[in-house]
């Protein structure tokens, strides 16, 4: 189930931050900390709060996910491949704006064309 809107979204990412910080600092407590398999992206098998700013960027866009991380106060430190991912993103969205507009253009031409 997806969150419907943005507070959906930032009650989510808040609450799975609060949860990898808890599990962050028992880990800490364990000697040998074996179940952590990567920090950024795996909260003892859960989604992360990393996952989930990707999954909200995928849907409306790297730059308004970063603000509504911003408006809700959760600091997260995206890794290297998440960088890459909204960078990849913030390309992929302007070539379809681009894309969008040179669409309307022509049909703004032809139809123009056939109005005359």
């Amino acid at each position: 189930v997806e969150p419907q809107n943005l507070d959906e979204w930032k009650v989510l990412i808040q609450l799975s931050q609060q949860y990898c910080s808890v599990a962050d600092s028992q880990l800490a407590t364990d000697v040998n900390g074996s179940r952590w398999s990567n920090g950024s992206t795996d909260c003892d098998g859960r989604i992360s709060p990393e996952s989930l700013i990707l999954m909200l960027a995928r849907m409306v866009g790297p730059d308004r996910a970063l603000a509504v991380l911003d408006e809700c106060g959760v600091q997260v430190v995206l890794s290297a491949r998440s960088k890459l991912v909204c960078d990849l993103l913030r390309v992929a969205e302007r070539r379809q704006r681009a894309m969008i507009q040179t669409m309307l253009e022509r049909c703004d031409r032809f139809l123009w064309s056939q109005h005359a």
